[in-house]
C-alpha cells in the first residue's frame, strides 16, 4: 500500500514537474465547460503546460477564451507567449458569475475585447450569471484582481453602451521587485494610453504609477490603493487627476486632486451625465472621491472669466434619473460669463457668433430643452456679489436661492439679494418637458432700493442727486419659446413699480417740460431738488407687447407722464412723453416727446407743428415789438391735467 502511494506520488510529482502536456486539452475543455466559453490551449504538447499543484494554472504560446454568441467579436481576451492561473475557490466563483480573480497572469502580449450591450448583457460575466432586468449606465464594470502580474504589451478594447464608453486601450505592466516590509507582495509600474469617445465626444487619456502599486492581499482590500497620475481630454474638456484609484482594476473608490479646463461648463457635464449651463471659458480644481455609484466633489475654486465660484456637490447615479445636490458658493458672479446659457455668444465660446453683426438686441439662440432630463438636482445658492453686467446699475450683493431641477422642470425658489439697502425676493421656472418650447414664470417683489444708489450716475459730488427715493416694484409674468427672444416676445402679465420718499432736480423737470426761462433761472441761482409726491409706473404685456397705464411723475410743479408701447417680437418703440406744468411760465416750448423706431436706432421726435407756429409767431411779434415776442411763449400752466394725473397716480397701490 505504501509503495502504491509512493508510486503515485512520484507520478505526480513527475507529471507536475513536465506540466501535464497530455492533460492540457482535455482540463481546457472541461474549464471552458465550467465557464460557459471555449478555452483554447496552442502549442501542443510540446509547448503548453498544465500545473495543479495551489491551483489551476495553463502556460503555452497562445491562450484564448471565447467570446458569448451574441458579442460582436468572436474572443474575450487572447494570450501570447503566457500563463494564466487561477485558485479552484476563485474558478467556482468565476462559474457563478462571480468577480475575476487570477493568480497569475504574464503576457508577453495581451489582447483583450471587453462588450457590454444595451440590454446589460457583458461578455466578461463566465458561468452562469443571474438574469438583469435592465442596463445602467452607471453599472459597474468588471472586478479584477490579479496576484502576480506582468504585462509585456496589452491592447483591451472596451465597447460599453450603457455608458456610451468606447475605447481602446494600450498599456504595459513591468513588476517591480519588493523592498522593505513589501519585499513578499508583487508591485508593478504601469502606463496606459486610451483613445476612443465617452457620451459621444472623443476621447484621449493617459495613465500611470506614481509609485508602484500592488493587488491587496486577504483583509487588505478596503486598505490598498493605487497611486495613479491621469491626463485626459473628452470632447473640448481637458482635465488631470492625481491621487489613489482602487486596488482593483477597473472598480472601487478612487480619490485625489483633479484639475478641469474647458470652453464651457457644459462640455464637462454632458461627458458626466450631469446638466451643467453654457457658460464662458472656465478652470477648476479641487478634491473628488468616488464610491461606488457616488462621487463627491469638493470644488476649491471655478474661474469662469470675472466670476469666481466654490462649492460641494454630490451626485448620485444609484438614482434614475441621476441626482446632483450640493452647495453652490462664490465670492463673485459675473452674469456675462452665463451668457451663453441665455443665448449670448462670447467671443471665448463662439467667437464666429461674437464677430458677426447682429440686426436684433434679443438673443435668439435656442436652450438645450432635452439635457434637463439629464438629472434632477438640489442645490443651495449663496453668492456674495452678483453682477447684472449693466455698467449703470450696482450690482447685488448676498444672492441666495435653492435650485431645483425635477422632471424637466427648473425652479429657483426662495430667492433673496440685496440690492442698494433693498430687497429683492422671488422665484423663477422654467418647465422643460415639452421639447419643443419652455415656460417661464417669474415672479419677484422688490422693496425699499435706494435709487440713487442703485444708478450711481445719479449722483452728483457735493449735491442732491438727479433722482433720489426708495423703489418697490412686482414683477409676475410668463412666456414660452426654445430661446430668450421667443420666451419674452410672447410674455404676459404685469409689471408694476412706485417710487416713495422721492426727490428730483429741479433743473431736470423745468427742462423736460422745455421751460426755458425757468430753467435758466435754475442754471444760474443753483439747482435744488423738488420732492416727488407720487411716481408710478404700470406696463401690461400681452404678446410681447408692454403698453404703460401710463408712467406718471408729480411734483409740485408739474406732472410728467408717458405713454405708448414697447414691441418685444418687433423690438420697436412708440412711446410719448408728455408735460402738464403747475405754474405760470414766462418763456416754454411745452411739447409732446415722442421716440420711435426699433431698439438699436431709436429715434427721438421733440418739436411737431404747434411748436413751429408758436415760434413762428414769436418771430413775427418781434418785428413789431421785441417784448411782444415773447407772448406766444407764455404758458399760464395746466393745472386740471396735471390734477387728474397726480389722482391717478396716487391711486396706485402694489399688490400685498
Amino acid at each position: 500500500m505504501v509503495c502504491t502511494l509512493l508510486v503515485v506520488a512520484g507520478a505526480a510529482a513527475w507529471g507536475e514537474q513536465q506540466g501535464w502536456p497530455w492533460l492540457v486539452k482535455p482540463a481546457a475543455d472541461a474549464v471552458g465547460r465550467l465557464l460557459g466559453r471555449e478555452v483554447k490551449v496552442f502549442g501542443g504538447a510540446e509547448q503548453a503546460r498544465l500545473h495543479f499543484w495551489g491551483g489551476l494554472r495553463f502556460e503555452a504560446p497562445k491562450l484564448s477564451v471565447s467570446a458569448p454568441e451574441w458579442a460582436a467579436h468572436r474572443e474575450l481576451v487572447v494570450i501570447e507567449d503566457g500563463a494564466v492561473g487561477m485558485g479552484y475557490g476563485a474558478l467556482w466563483r468565476m462559474t457563478r458569475g462571480g468577480d475575476i480573480h487570477l493568480q497569475r497572469l504574464t503576457a508577453r502580449r495581451l489582447q483583450g475585447w471587453l462588450e457590454r450591450d444595451a440590454a446589460g448583457r457583458a461578455n466578461w460575466t463566465l458561468g452562469d450569471p443571474k438574469p438583469r432586468p435592465q442596463a445602467s449606465a452607471s453599472a459597474a464594470l468588471p472586478s479584477i484582481q490579479v496576484d502576480v502580474l506582468s504585462l509585456g504589451q496589452a491592447s483591451v478594447m472596451l465597447d460599453d453602451a450603457p455608458s456610451r464608453l468606447h475605447v481602446t486601450v494600450a498599456a504595459s505592466v513591468v513588476p517591480v521587485p519588493g523592498q522593505g516590509a513589501a519585499a513578499s507582495s508583487a508591485s508593478w509600474q504601469v502606463a496606459a494610453q486610451a483613445e476612443g469617445s465617452y457620451q459621444g465626444q472623443p476621447l484621449k487619456a493617459s495613465a500611470r504609477s506614481t509609485e508602484p502599486w500592488r493587488f491587496p492581499q486577504a483583509g487588505e482590500l478596503d486598505k490598498v490603493r493605487w497611486p495613479i497620475e491621469v491626463q485626459a481630454r473628452v470632447g473640448r474638456a481637458e482635465a488631470s487627476f492625481k491621487g489613489l484609484a482602487a486596488s482593483t482594476l477597473l472598480q472601487g473608490p478612487v480619490s485625489g486632486a483633479f484639475q478641469l479646463a474647458g470652453p464651457s461648463l457644459s462640455a464637462v457635464g454632458v461627458p458626466l451625465g450631469v446638466t451643467l449651463p453654457t457658460t464662458a471659458a472656465f478652470r477648476m480644481h479641487g478634491q473628488v472621491r468616488l464610491e461606488g455609484l457616488n462621487t463627491h466633489v469638493d470644488v476649491a475654486r471655478v474661474q469662469i472669466g470675472k466670476s469666481e465660484l466654490r462649492g460641494v456637490f454630490e451626485h448620485h447615479r444609484d438614482q434614475r434619473p441621476a441626482l446632483l445636490t450640493g452647495h453652490l458658493q462664490g465670492r463673485r458672479l459675473a452674469l456675462v460669463d452665463l451668457g451663453p446659457a441665455v443665448g449670448v455668444p462670447t467671443a471665448t465660446s463662439e467667437p464666429e457668433q461674437a464677430k458677426a453683426p447682429r440686426d436684433r438686441v434679443l438673443p435668439d439662440r435656442a436652450f438645450n430643452l432635452p439635457s434637463l432630463a439629464a438629472m434632477n438636482a438640489d442645490v443651495q445658492v449663496d453668492i456674495d456679489v452678483f453682477d447684472t453686467g449693466n455698467a449703470w446699475l450696482q450690482p447685488m450683493t448676498a444672492l441666495k436661492g435653492h435650485l431645483l431641477l425635477k422632471d424637466r422642470v427648473l425652479r429657483l425658489e426662495s430667492l433673496s439679494t440685496r440690492l442698494a439697502k433693498g430687497n429683492l425676493k422671488g422665484l423663477i421656472s422654467l418647465d422643460g418637458r415639452d421639447p419643443a418650447k419652455a415656460i417661464l414664470h417669474t415672479a419677484l417683489d422688490l422693496d425699499d432700493v435706494k435709487v440713487e444708489q442703485w444708478v450711481p450716475a445719479l449722483q452728483r459730488e457735493g449735491r442732491s442727486p438727479y433722482l433720489s427715493g426708495d423703489l418697490a416694484a412686482h414683477v409676475d409674468v410668463t412666456g414660452q419659446g426654445r430661446s430668450t427672444a421667443q420666451l419674452l416676445s410672447s410674455l404676459n402679465g404685469q409689471i408694476e413699480a412706485v417710487l416713495s420718499n422721492g426727490q428730483m432736480s429741479r433743473l431736470g423737470v423745468e427742462l423736460a417740460g422745455l421751460d426755458i426761462m425757468q430753467g435758466l433761472v435754475e442754471w444760474v441761482k443753483g439747482d435744488d431738488s423738488l420732492r416727488i409726491g407720487c411716481a408710478r409706473l404700470v406696463l401690461t404685456a400681452r404678446n410681447g407687447l408692454l403698453q404703460p397705464h401710463p408712467v406718471i411723475v408729480s411734483t409740485k410743479v408739474t406732472t410728467l407722464w408717458a405713454d405708448g408701447s414697447i414691441s418685444i417680437p418687433d423690438e420697436t418703440l412708440d412711446l410719448r412723453a408728455r408735460v402738464a406744468p403747475k405754474d405760470f411760465s414766462l418763456v416754454t416750448l411745452r411739447t409732446p416727446i415722442r421716440v420711435t423706431g426699433t431698439w438699436q436706432q431709436p429715434q427721438v421726435q421733440v418739436l411737431n407743428t404747434s411748436v413751429w407756429l408758436r415760434l413762428l409767431g414769436s418771430a413775427a411779434l418781434m418785428v413789431v415789438n421785441p417784448l411782444a415776442g415773447l407772448v406766444p411763449l407764455v404758458d399760464p400752466g395746466q393745472r386740471d391735467e396735471a390734477r387728474q394725473a397726480d389722482a391717478r397716480c396716487l391711486a396706485a397701490r402694489l399688490p400685498q
